[in-house]
């Protein structure tokens, strides 16, 4: 494919669509991405240690609870309780308590709509040093949700991501490259990036990766 068959394909990619749920919740600028928040295992999920060792304050463990409570996964559904407990995971710096909090703030159907409150909780998460949630506040970036749209922004934290290892950045980073969007154009680079997130298993990494041959 020629540098201008790459940088078109990899344009068509950033056509709009968003798909935001909550277990496999994903929060995109302009392309889907799937990415798992807190996984629970309902057949493996213990809600009383699990509670148990919330109550103690074990903040990994808010999340799991909260999460679980308002899925309904091993334990009997409660919303209002799940949010609470995600509340206060966030609150004790569980950064996947906080995304996952973070991401039902946007989405606005489960917990109230709070871009605001949304975009601090990502930011805090990717500010400790945490890559997932550097790869959410760069999408924030590219799609001006609760932050002003900017490019070179969203590719600084992507790419951070993606240095840290996280497939999400390396893909989000591969894309940027490949149609000069925050940076400047380079699909070979596009390539290189496409092929660390292809090789831990991304999948749209490795669709993006054939097309871009």
């Amino acid at each position: 494919m020629t540098n201008i068959g790459a940088h078109a394909f990899a344009q068509r990619l950033l056509t709009p669509v968003c798909l935001l749920a909550i277990v496999v919740t994903c929060l995109v600028p302009d392309f889907a991405v799937a990415q798992p928040t807190i996984h629970i295992d309902p057949k493996e999920f213990d809600v009383a240690a699990t509670r148990s060792a919330a109550l103690a304050g074990d903040a990994r463990k808010m999340g799991e609870l909260g999460s679980a409570l308002i899925l309904g996964a091993g334990v009997s559904k409660d919303v209002g309780e799940g949010l609470a407990w995600l509340e206060k995971a966030a609150a004790k710096g569980d950064a996947q308590g906080a995304l996952m909090l973070a991401m039902l703030k946007l989405d606005g159907q489960i917990a109230s709509k709070d871009e605001a409150g949304a975009v601090k909780l990502i930011r805090g998460v990717a500010e400790r040093g945490n890559a997932q949630g550097m790869a959410l506040l760069g999408q924030l970036y590219l799609k001006g949700l609760g932050v002003p749209a900017d490019d070179k922004e969203a590719f600084k934290w992507v790419m951070r991501s993606g240095y840290m290892g996280n497939p999400e950045g390396q893909y989000l980073t591969g894309l940027l490259f490949a149609i000069g969007r925050g940076t400047k154009a380079d699909v070979k680079q596009g390539k290189d990036w496409l092929s660390k997130a292809a090789a831990q298993g991304h999948k749209e990494a490795q669709v993006a990766l054939k097309k871009l041959q």
